[in-house]
C-alpha cells in the first residue's frame, strides 16, 4: 500500500491499452504503476525516456584527466563507475576511456540481477543508466565531463 492509492494497471489492461497508457506517460509526464492488478506483488513503474533522463540530471561525473610524470601517459579518471584510460596523447587517453566506459556499461547490464544485488556495484546505477540513454560519443563526452 502507498500513501497516495495508485491504481495499478494491470498486465491485461495494459497490453489492450498499451497506446493510451504509452500517450500518457509519454505526453501527459503521467507515471503508470504496472503489475498483477488481482494478485498483488511486485509491480514496475513505467515513466518517459525524457523525465528519466531529467532525474538523472544530478548525477554528475567529475571525471579527472591528467598527465603521470611517472608513466609519461595521460590518465582520464572516472571515480563515479570506477573506469580509466590511459594514452600517449589526452586524446588518446579519452578515447580509450570511453571505449572502456561502453564495455563497462555494456557488461553493468548484461549482468544487472548481480550487480544489483552487491551494494558496492548498485551504487553506480544511475550513472550507468545516464551512459545508457547516451545518443552517441559526442554526449557521452559531454555526459562524463571530458569536454
Amino acid at each position: 500500500m502507498m500513501l497516495l492509492d495508485e491504481k495499478v494497471i494491470g498486465l491485461r489492461e495494459l497490453r489492450d491499452n498499451i497506446s493510451s497508457v504509452f500517450e500518457k506517460v509519454v505526453r501527459n509526464y503521467r507515471d503508470a504503476l504496472v503489475g498483477n492488478a488481482k494478485k498483488g506483488g511486485e509491480t514496475a513503474t513505467l515513466i518517459s525516456t525524457s523525465l528519466l533522463t531529467e532525474l538523472l540530471e544530478p548525477y554528475k561525473f567529475n571525471t579527472v584527466v591528467q598527465f603521470d610524470e611517472a608513466t609519461k601517459q595521460y590518465e582520464v579518471i572516472i571515480d563515479e563507475i570506477n573506469a580509466a584510460g590511459s594514452g600517449g596523447t589526452k586524446e588518446e587517453a579519452i578515447e580509450v576511456a570511453i571505449d572502456n566506459v561502453l564495455a563497462l556499461t555494456e557488461d553493468y547490464f548484461e549482468d544487472i540481477e548481480l550487480y544489483m544485488r552487491i551494494e558496492s556495484q548498485r551504487k553506480y546505477y544511475p550513472y550507468f543508466m545516464k551512459i545508457k540513454y547516451c545518443k552517441n560519443r559526442e554526449e557521452l563526452i559531454k555526459v562524463l565531463n571530458l569536454t
